[in-house]
C-alpha cells in the first residue's frame, strides 16, 4: 500500500489577537491503499474502507485569544 498526501494552509491576522485561517489537505491512495487524514491524534478523515479511495479535507475559521 502507498499513499502521497499534500497539504497547505494560510492564516491571515486581522489584529494583535484575532486571526482567520484555511487549509486544505488531499491523499491520493494507490490501488491498495487504505489511508486517512488525521491533525494530532484527531481522525479528520478516517482510514477509508475501500482501497484506492482519495480523501481531502477543506477548512476555515477565525481564532481569537481572549
Amino acid at each position: 500500500a502507498r499513499g502521497t498526501a499534500l497539504a497547505a494552509s494560510y492564516s491571515y491576522p486581522l489584529s494583535k489577537r484575532t486571526n482567520l485561517y484555511t487549509s486544505y489537505a488531499r491523499l491520493r491512495n494507490n490501488a491498495s491503499g487504505r489511508f486517512g487524514l488525521s491533525s494530532s491524534s484527531t481522525a479528520i478523515a478516517p482510514p477509508t474502507t475501500a482501497p484506492g479511495s482519495d480523501p481531502s479535507v477543506f477548512a476555515l475559521g477565525m481564532r481569537h485569544v481572549f
